[in-house]
């Protein structure tokens, strides 16, 4: 349980510390300040000692995240701690080499954080997720990793689910290819539908099979295996967002479409609006 231990003021700047223990990685309990400053310009910031780690959290921020994701970024931070994180080693090596090992142990922290963070408060590790998956290509600096990046190791890093006792669906044969005509797989691929709107998710289905391709999140490619050539309908739905100061991709709108598109198989298609602004489902390079 954590206790407040000091309070002050410097300038207009407040400082409250509290104590918290956690085992290093030795299984060695350490006592962890934490003290909130309204100056810090990043979320939380842990400073490893062996004998008094700190973390500093920016309350304001946090309050603008929500109670989820605080949780979840400081869960972070003690995995930095607990892991002995300093930037000594780091700074000693050259510029891509410390970059490197610097987005490692953000990796290495954010995969403590869902452990821990999995039983408990699982929620936390889904707002999370939720969080870097809209942030997708992005990143806070070169010390920090993708958005997909991190999404992705969060969810490595969760519990195996358990195995499912249900028996497996094998794929409709109206999905198959004509009989004695070879179903070469075509690609779908998540294209810019304009200059202005690099940040998409592509919902389609052609025939009878759906998918989802996305710039922001993986799959940014899919592959349908089960259409032979012929002419089949599709629709799409093209999900827009937009960037904003947090590095978060936001909801801009969505365009639509359908239309039929004639297949010999082996392609690879992507989207574009048209000129009365629906989506068009094409072949790449035509």
């Amino acid at each position: 349980m954590n206790k407040a231990v000091s309070t002050l003021l410097v300038g207009l700047t407040a400082f409250v510390g509290t104590e918290s223990r956690v085992p290093d990685a030795g299984g060695v309990p350490a006592t962890v300040i934490e003290i909130a400053t309204d100056s810090l310009r990043d979320v939380a910031v842990a400073v490893y000692s062996p004998r008094h780690p700190i973390i500093y959290y920016n309350p304001t921020l946090m309050q603008k995240l929500g109670p989820l994701l605080s949780a979840f970024f400081m869960a972070h931070e003690y995995g930095h701690i607990v892991h002995h994180d300093t930037r000594a080693n780091a700074l000693s090596a050259g510029r891509s080499a410390r970059d490197s090992l610097l987005q490692l142990r953000e990796l290495e922290a954010d995969c403590y954080a869902a452990m821990t963070l999995a039983a408990s408060s699982r929620p936390a590790v889904d707002a999370a997720i939720r969080f870097f998956s809209r942030m997708g290509p992005f990143r806070y600096d070169a010390e920090h990793p993708t958005g997909a990046q991190r999404a992705s190791r969060i969810l490595s890093c969760l519990p195996a689910p358990t195995p499912s006792t249900q028996p497996r669906k094998g794929p409709p044969s109206a999905l198959k290819g004509a009989p004695g005509v070879p179903a070469r797989p075509i690609s779908i691929v998540a294209a810019p539908v304009s200059a202005e709107t690099r940040w998409r998710e592509i919902h389609f289905r052609i025939g009878g099979i759906n998918g989802t391709v996305s710039s922001v999140r993986p799959p940014s490619t899919a592959t349908v295996r089960n259409l032979g050539p012929g002419t089949y309908e599709y629709a799409v739905q093209v999900d827009l967002y937009s960037l904003d100061d947090l590095l978060q991709l936001n909801p801009a709108g969505s365009v639509t479409g359908r239309g039929r598109i004639t297949l010999r198989g082996g392609e690879a298609l992507g989207v574009e609006i048209s000129s009365d602004g629906a989506a068009v489902l094409l072949v790449e390079g035509d």
